[in-house]
């Protein structure tokens, strides 16, 4: 790097000069020699309304059931709610359980065959 350089020609000037003769700028140099120290992320605090294993489970359950087994988490969310059952937040459904806002059709649709394949 340019600071070994930058601290042997500032033994016979200054730092000022010699990183004004280089085209360095100074807090560069100073930055350069002491960098900060990266601090630890803190943890992400767990939300209060987390859902529980159990809670997560029951709605894991319901989304797969035969019922809704062509649904999207949407749909079932908005059948349940219609019918009074409110399990919990649509999108909590979906990031908590690990599912998706695909059909359930179209993200567990078989292969389909091509050509004459007909075996």
């Amino acid at each position: 790097m340019i600071n070994p350089l930058v601290e042997e020609l500032a033994a016979h000037t200054d730092v000022k000069t010699v990183c004004a003769l280089l085209g360095r700028p100074r807090g560069s140099h100073y930055r350069a020699k002491a960098p900060r120290p990266v601090p630890e992320p803190a943890p992400r605090p767990t939300p209060p309304n987390k859902l529980t294993d159990d809670e997560r489970r029951h709605v894991l359950e319901v989304l797969t059931s035969e019922r809704f087994a062509d649904k999207s988490v949407a749909q079932t969310w908005a059948t349940l709610l219609d019918e009074g059952t409110y399990l919990c937040r649509s999108r909590r459904c979906t990031g908590s359980c690990g599912t998706t806002m695909l059909p359930a059709s179209v993200a567990v649709r078989p292969p389909t065959r091509r050509g004459n394949d007909r075996s």
